[in-house]
């Protein structure tokens, strides 16, 4: 994320899921959400891009993730450049990104890039990102740019 954001001068923000609180937990529709969760999703329907990266669990994302969006208007990110991410425990799930995580985010019209990047435990060495893992990050905020008009 530091590079994309580093890339098109953009201020990120990171939003772990455990964040929106206990109201997030139990929201049956947004009207359901305290202001602190709710302000966290108008921030990411605010976005200009989103980058968005979800553990592999049972083979898909977790349901906290789609709970997420259950809570965001159908039309509200359309449009919305996006990259998306995974880690998992072995690359016997890198296939979840697209045939769980790119359908969610085609419902929502989004254009997600089309590299996408996952991550195992594999890919960073003693502090160390594989350079496998950094050509697909490179490659994705590339693919990023030409969605992005005003890059630098």
């Amino acid at each position: 994320m530091q590079e994309a954001a580093k890339k098109f001068n953009f201020t990120s923000s990171i939003y772990n899921l455990a964040n929106l609180g206990h109201s997030f937990l139990i929201a049956q529709s947004p009207d359901d959400l305290d202001i602190k969760a709710k302000t966290i999703i108008q921030h990411i329907v605010d976005a200009d891009i989103l980058i968005i990266g979800v553990p592999t669990w049972n083979a898909g994302y977790p349901g906290r993730f789609k709970h997420l969006f259950d809570l965001i208007a159908p039309d509200a990110l359309i449009g919305k450049p996006i990259i998306l991410s995974a880690t998992g425990g072995s690359e016997r799930h890198t296939l979840m990104i697209d045939y769980q995580l790119r359908p969610l985010l085609n419902y929502y019209r989004t254009i997600p890039v089309s590299t996408s990047i996952y991550a195992t435990s594999n890919d960073e060495i003693e502090g160390y990102t594989t350079s496998f893992l950094k050509e697909r990050i490179q490659r994705a905020i590339e693919e990023l740019e030409k969605l992005v008009p005003y890059s630098t």
